[in-house]
């Protein structure tokens, strides 16, 4: 049984990926719609998790609002770069606001 178990686990499974431009994570955290909104802030909330203290170092404090709102106007304001995909558009805007100390050699 446990031998069953770990080739199990090396089988290499199928994940489908779902890429999300700018112009749809922005429809979302602009919709009508609760869950479109809840659903973008999720994802939102997700990217900068993910990248948190590599990226982007941001101050203590930030709300999930917060950072729906600084995407907004990124977004908005930078329109010619909707059509990339969400994620990196993200983490740029982050960086952008909060860039991490740079290390010095041999830390």
């Amino acid at each position: 049984m446990k031998k069953l178990l770990v080739a199990l686990a090396l089988v290499p499974t199928i994940a489908q990926a779902q890429f999300r431009t700018g112009n749809q994570l922005l429809t979302e955290l602009q919709s009508a719609e609760v869950i479109d909104r809840m659903y973008g802030l999720g994802y939102v909330v997700g990217v900068t998790d993910t990248m948190l203290n590599i990226n982007h170092c941001p101050p203590g404090g930030i709300s999930a609002g917060q950072l729906s709102d600084m995407t907004k106007n990124y977004l908005n304001n930078n329109p010619q770069i909707r059509h990339f995909a969400a994620d990196g558009l993200v983490l740029i805007m982050l960086k952008q606001a909060w860039p991490c100390p740079k290390k010095g050699k041999g830390v």
